[in-house]
């Protein structure tokens, strides 16, 4: 063993289970940054492994997202193996078991551009000007603030049917 072979070591933090524990997440930490997120299925020899990957989320059995570097979305459809990549994202997401794909963008300074999209990838509602939001704990609604040309206003959106509510 020598003093070059010590960048190797890390240390191994479980992350989180999908909600019926098919799936479960860890990843491998190291001192020089070179993190890696891994996807295994509990019952099956099948895994996913992603290079400077971090906080990895679960939507249900069906998909697993993750925030990789350059501000990207990544989401997976883990059946298949498929991954969707969305460009410009600082924080999301998964709500409905991942019926619901939400990204907030913070390029526009504080006010940020929301966008929901279905479990498909495709945009059903884009929000600008959003300051803050909340999912509730069922993660069926999410409350939000935003702020666009002087006027501030909370709203809801209640996943299930799909509606918004100005508060």
């Amino acid at each position: 063993l020598t003093e070059n072979d010590y960048q190797r070591w890390g240390t191994l933090e479980g992350k989180t289970i999908s909600d019926q524990g098919r799936w479960a997440s860890y990843a491998m930490r190291y001192e020089n940054h070179s993190d890696t997120l891994f996807v295994q299925n509990t019952a099956k020899n099948k895994s996913y492994v992603f290079p400077k990957g971090n906080d990895g989320r679960f939507g249900g059995e069906q998909l697993f997202a993750f925030l990789a570097p350059d501000s990207k979305l990544k989401v997976m459809e883990l059946p298949t193996g498929k991954i969707a990549v969305y460009d410009n994202v600082k924080r999301y997401e998964l709500a409905k078991d991942g019926q619901y794909i939400i990204t907030l963008n913070k390029g526009y300074g504080k006010k940020s551009l929301m966008r929901i999209r279905n479990q498909n990838g495709k945009i059903i509602d884009s929000i600008a000007g959003v300051t803050e939001y909340a999912l509730n704990e069922s993660r069926d609604a999410i409350v939000y603030a935003s702020s666009q040309r002087g006027l501030n206003q909370i709203e809801i959106i209640h996943f299930k049917p799909y509606s918004r509510i100005v508060v």
